[in-house]
């Protein structure tokens, strides 16, 4: 244990006593000598005095702190939204001027619609193609240039997701039903499917893992009253035992449910007759049609039983109540229904009276009661004339009226008595007196006097202590009570008409059996038994089974008897199939390879809207259809889909999702990663090497290696010297395809125009042409060719022994359409010491040949008679198959032709002078024609599609302007460009700085704003979006931003200049509409929804900082109280301080 000494500030030690003083008055001790400070739970050497003051501080500071704090972040929380909207409505007002601006935009001056002497600085090119950019410096030789490039189409390839995108037939049972293609999933991801039959109703729950077989279990699991059976072979649903109303229903409301890809949404039925429930003999009201409650009376008040008389027999007690104003009283009024008559026992004497109309003071006894509502048991009694007795208790006779005066009653033959009462008569002197009873009714009763009340009408309630008793008889004949039995099971010997089936009465009329064209009718009278009705049906093929039910097929049931309602119609009910007949599967969606949810993904800046029951087809057509620049692929052997490059071959492929479900899509198809920053980005693909050969009339000029730029582009440059080394012109291409692609060069001051030029297409033509106009009728034909390939050794003179033919042949040519071609064509007789003159000699002499024949370059080739077919022709041999492989025919599939097309051309010239010929294709597939002068110049044409075109030459131009107005016009078309720039650049980052700021709005504003104000932020960006499409043409295009993994407005200035430059009304008028569709946008925006958002937020701050400032007031209150407490207490140490040193001198 540690020993301390502590002293005061005059150097004296302290022992316990003193120390306990120190911390008590806050002396302080002497820190100095002290080798230990005085301290105990928190109280400083200042002493219990500080430690109130510290308190009573630390109160005011705790006191609503947490409350003051929640209304502070509320109140930071409205703070960022109410400057963020600031902030959007100033970035909106800068979209608006900026949007207002592109009506502004201006095409350059165009003076370049003749060949001017600044023109012929370059040569002409002509025939480039469009995938090809092209930009020539200086003079090349005049001539036809062709471009060689060779170079892989760039592809994108998944992982193998797709190895299986179908369910077969065999496999249906196993396969889960959200998984087929077309199938769209609830937003809760579970649906229910009900199923009702009759009364019935049964819920069956789907989930992402229900299969077929899950389903068909579930029903037959719930003991429901059916059987579900699902047949693999066919791909269908059946279910027995169903109702007429059977259904099957979905609460996933879209056009795509579980119903639908069962198949269940088309049922077919096969209908089975059966008794639905058996005969018996009628135990209960209810089972007559006696149902519901017995109501008699009106004018606000009734006799009526207290519940209904269905479980009900005859003699059984109802209870009931008389109603006043519909409300039940104290009085009662019982009820029994026997087969003779009905009874109705009340002690209210209003239940069984009501007031003579003509005399107000008089009631009558009813004898007719009015009945209030509607049961079949008020047609079995007579209820319009009944007996209405009262029972009299002999021992009440004696009880005095609290009522005096003359009282009268008036009997049904018209006569009346009178009898004045007086103080202290009694009930049996009036009924005596009124002639009702006597005396020695009184004398001999039993306890009770009964008096009939029928037709009686008195001018008092004078019976108030009797028991009232009001019958009814029964009727007879057809409207007799019903028949009830105790047990109610059917004998043979029972009378049809007395039993009933579902608590229906069978009635009398006609029982119609029809079987096809056979009818048979039994009669259904009050005495047909049982028995009868049994006979006849077996008879007619109707089974009786064990439990008295019948049952049986193809038959149908009519009359006029309600005994045919004893059969119901059950159905075998079928599905569609899963699975069409004629198809061996069915897809699978886009959900069961782990889309998510619907979603967008772009590529190459084409969005392409996805849905989760889009099957795998229908992904590889969408983004087919989007003309994004690739194509897409399904491998099927490997799984993988393939995306190739159209457009561009060596550009990279952008691929990216545009919210979280897509990019996740795409992950697992491996065409994005996630980075260190985890944002999605398109995975790397490698960049192959092109290479490009430049040949001008088949002379090799250039051959170079290249590797495409990122945006996969192949600059080639060739550059052609003149004799002293000097740069005669050079050329370079940005290429983005493989392929041979011709162009023309021209260096010469003619003007040469071409009309039609989608038939034709000028490109090139020499120096000195002279003024004409040429007419060119070009008809595309094609025929049906082959030829020999034996190295050229062929000439008319060439044995067909030195080819193979060993021995005579019979050689057949006929078409590929006919497979008996032998019989179209009867042959040729060949014989082998024959020669290869003989052969053409024989094909082109038979009639009956569909080919002409030649030897061309030492080949023998064979073309069709006929133009334009597109049926091939088949060689063949009838033995010596050697012979005809020697000859080896190209394009042979067993000796198969082949397509070849060429051009009929015909030119006629400004003076009527034609020329004909015929074009063939050269080695690029190109149809490259020259137009000669008499001066031997030429105009290089190549032929495209059958129709007239029109090429016309007028020599050297005249219009020139100088050079001076030539640059003044390039310097204002450089401002006018940099102006247009500025324009769209500004309006660009204007609408960018909007999205960004709607999404900042949305971020800070999650527990600020309403969820109706976040919609109509939402709403707002979609409106804004929807204003800019259609510009893709004007390279206005939506496009994936890395670095804020969003989607971003992108916009191609030069595009949109060039376009505004070469088709201004499109363009002008595209613009026009946009800077309208954006102000109005904005417009309504910020004096609508804007403002009202900006003002409830301003309040909803204002209200905030009002509870704030009032919980500190409080406290504030708070801290005065407790200064105030603070001085007494203070004052309290200050009095006792003078007796602080005598004290502790005491205790030291």
């Amino acid at each position: 244990m540690n020993n301390y000494t502590f002293y005061d500030n005059y150097g004296k030690s302290l022992n316990y006593n003193g120390c306990a003083a120190v911390v008590f008055w806050g002396n302080p001790f002497n820190p100095s000598n002290s080798t230990q400070s005085i301290g105990t739970n928190g109280l400083t050497s200042n002493g219990l005095e500080e430690f109130l003051k510290n308190s009573l501080s630390n109160k005011k500071i705790e006191a609503n702190k947490d409350i003051i704090s929640k209304y502070e972040v509320k109140a930071n929380g409205l703070n960022n939204t109410i400057g963020c909207l600031g902030s959007l409505k100033s970035k909106l007002a800068e979209l608006s001027t900026s949007a207002a601006n592109l009506k502004n935009l201006r095409k350059t001056i165009n003076y370049t619609s003749t060949p001017t002497i600044k023109d012929l600085e370059n040569s002409k090119i002509s025939g480039i193609n469009s995938n090809i950019g092209v930009d020539m410096k200086g003079k090349l030789d005049s001539g036809v240039y062709t471009l060689k490039v060779e170079g892989s189409v760039n592809k994108l390839t998944s992982v193998g997701l797709f190895g299986n995108t179908t369910i077969s037939k065999s496999e249906l049972s196993d396969a889960k039903i959200m998984d087929f293609a077309g199938y769209k999933k609830p937003t809760s991801d579970v649906e229910t499917v009900t199923i009702t039959n009759g009364s019935k109703k049964l819920d069956i729950e789907i989930n992402s893992n229900t299969t077929v077989s899950d389903f068909v279990n579930s029903i037959n699991d719930a003991s429901f009253g059916i059987t579900a059976i699902f047949d693999s072979t066919t791909g269908k649903i059946s279910i027995e035992n169903a109702k007429s109303d059977f259904s099957i229903t979905s609460d996933n409301s879209s056009d795509c449910n579980a119903v639908d890809v069962l198949g269940l949404n088309n049922l077919t039925k096969k209908e089975i007759i059966s008794s639905e429930s058996l005969l018996a003999r009628p135990t209960t009201f209810k089972e007559v049609g006696y149902t519901g409650e017995l109501k008699f009376g009106g004018f606000g008040q009734s006799i009526k039983t207290t519940g209904n008389i269905d479980d009900a027999q005859y003699g059984t007690v109802i209870e009931g109540s008389f109603y006043k104003e519909n409300e039940p009283t104290s009085q009662y009024a019982n009820f029994q229904i026997d087969e003779d008559k009905a009874t109705i026992t009340t002690n209210s004497f209003d239940a069984i009276s009501s007031y003579i109309a003509t005399n107000t003071s008089n009631r009558e006894i009813n004898h007719s009661l009015y009945i209030s509502n509607e049961t079949g048991i008020y047609e079995a009694y007579d209820f319009n004339n009944v007996q209405t007795v009262v029972q009299l208790d002999v021992n009440q006779l004696n009880k005095t009226l609290s009522s005096f005066g003359k009282i009268d009653v008036a009997f049904e033959d018209g006569t009346i008595t009178s009898y004045t009462t007086q103080r202290g008569t009694t009930y049996g002197e009036l009924y005596v007196g009124l002639g009702l009873i006597t005396e020695e009714d009184i004398a001999n009763s039993d306890g009770t006097i009964t008096i009939d009340l029928t037709n009686v009408s008195v001018t008092s309630p004078i019976f108030n202590n009797g028991t009232y008793i009001i019958t009814a008889q029964a009727k007879e004949g057809e409207n007799a009570p019903a028949t009830l039995y105790d047990d109610p099971t059917v004998q043979s010997t029972d009378k049809l008409t007395d039993l009933v089936f579902n608590g229906t009465k069978v009635t009398e009329g006609t029982f119609v059996l029809e079987d096809g064209d056979e009818s048979q009718t039994f009669n259904v009278t009050s005495e047909t038994t049982v028995e009868e009705f049994n006979n006849f049906l077996t008879l007619n093929g109707v089974s009786i089974n064990y439990d008295g039910s019948y049952s049986f097929n193809k038959k149908t049931i009519s009359g006029t008897s309600n005994l045919s309602d004893v059969f119901s119609h059950t159905y075998i009910v079928e599905s569609k199939a899963i699975i069409e007949e004629n198809e061996t599967s069915v897809e699978k969606n886009l959900s069961s390879y782990g889309l998510s949810s619907n979603s967008t993904i772009q590529i190459n800046g084409k969005s392409i809207e996805l849905e989760t029951s889009d099957s795998v087809a229908d992904l590889v057509n969408k983004i087919n259809a989007v003309d994004a620049g690739v194509a897409a692929s399904l491998n099927a052997a490997t799984g993988e889909l393939v995306l190739e490059n159209t457009d561009a071959d060596f550009a990279k492929i952008n691929i990216i999702g545009e919210d979280e479900a897509g990019n996740e899509f795409l992950r697992k198809l491996g065409f994005v990663i996630q980075n260190e920053s985890s944002q999605y980005e398109t995975v790397e693909q490698p960049v192959s090497d092109v290479i490009v050969s430049l040949e001008k009339d088949g002379i090799l000029l250039s051959t170079q290696t290249i590797t495409p730029n990122e945006d996969g582009v192949a600059k080639f440059t060739y550059t052609e010297n003149n004799e002293d080394g000097t740069i005669k012109g050079s050329i370079t291409f940005d290429i983005k395809n493989s392929g041979n692609f011709i162009f023309g060069v021209s260096n010469t001051e003619q003007n040469v125009t071409t009309m039609g030029n989608n038939y034709t297409e000028m490109l090139s033509h020499t120096d000195n042409l002279t003024s004409n106009s040429y007419t060119i009728n070009a008809t595309k034909q094609s025929v049906q060719k082959t030829s020999t390939q034996t190295g050229g050794i062929l000439n008319e003179n060439t044995l067909l022994s030195d080819l193979g033919f060993g021995a005579n042949i019979e050689f057949m040519i006929g078409n590929k359409s006919d497979i008996t071609y032998k019989e179209s064509y009867d042959g040729l007789n060949i014989y082998a010491n024959g020669t290869v003159g003989d052969l053409v000699s024989a094909i082109n002499n038979n009639e009956n040949s569909i080919v002409k024949a030649s030897i061309v370059s030492g080949e023998l080739v064979l073309t069709s008679k006929e133009n334009n077919i597109d049926d091939v022709f088949v060689i063949g041999v009838n033995e010596n198959l050697d012979a005809l492989n020697a000859l080896n025919f190209t394009g042979r599939l067993s000796g198969y032709s082949e397509k070849e097309e060429y051009f009929n051309v015909e030119i006629t010239d400004a003076n009527g002078n034609k020329t004909s010929a015929i074009v063939e294709a050269d080695e690029n597939g190109n149809f490259i024609y020259n137009i000669e002068q008499e001066n031997g110049e030429y105009i290089t044409v190549n032929l495209k599609q059958s129709g007239e075109s029109f090429i016309n030459v007028e020599g050297t131009s005249s219009q020139e302007i100088s050079e001076e107005l030539a640059n003044t016009i390039d310097v204002v078309n450089k401002e006018i460009n940099i102006m247009n720039a500025e324009k769209i650049n500004n309006f660009t980052k204007a609408y960018n700085a909007v999205l960004e700021e709607i999404n900042n709005v949305l971020k800070v504003s999650d527990n600020t704003i309403s969820s109706t104000d976040k919609l109509a932020i939402k709403e707002l960006e979609s409106k804004l979006k929807n204003s800019v499409s259609g510009g893709v043409n004007f390279g206005i295009v939506f496009g994936y931003d890395s670095n804020t993994n969003s989607s971003i407005l992108k916009v191609d200035n030069d595009k949109l200049l060039n376009a505004l430059n070469d088709n201004n009304s499109s363009v002008t008028g595209y613009l026009a509409d946009l800077s309208t569709s954006l102000t109005t946008t904005i417009d309504l925006f910020v004096k609508g929804k804007f403002a009202s958002i900006y003002s409830n937020s301003n309040s909803k701050l204002e209200e905030y900082n009002n509870k704030i400032s009032s919980l500190k007031n409080k406290n504030d209150k708070l801290m005065s109280k407790l200064e105030s407490d603070y001085k007494i207490i203070e004052q309290m140490f200050n009095q006792s301080s003078n007796q602080y040193s005598e004290l502790f001198a005491a205790l030291s």
